[in-house]
């Protein structure tokens, strides 16, 4: 297997990495591109493609990625989100 097959890893001089979308699907728990674009479109605290690579003649990138640290940051939030709808404010607290 050569590197063109490999989902890209980009280390940045901010220590940061770009994703590519397999490890960025992953990252969400499988999501789908239908679903991620889709999140891209409505979700204002997704994180924004980065385009790398060569642009096509229709003006779309070769290739884009992801910032890791922005992934990191909204799946975080989903998970804070998510536990903050599980606790029960109203229910009694065992003595």
């Amino acid at each position: 297997m050569n590197d063109a097959n490999l989902p890209l890893l980009l280390v940045t001089g901010n220590a940061d990495a770009l994703l590519e979308f397999e490890v960025l699907s992953a990252r969400l728990g499988g999501l789908g591109k239908t679903t991620i674009d889709k999140l891209e479109k409505t979700d204002p605290k997704f994180p924004k493609r980065i385009a790398i690579g060569e642009i096509r003649a229709n003006g779309r990138p070769a290739r884009v990625a992801w910032l890791e640290s922005e992934v990191t940051a909204y799946v975080q939030d989903l998970v804070a989100k998510a536990r903050s709808k599980n606790t029960n404010p109203g229910a009694s607290q065992p003595a």
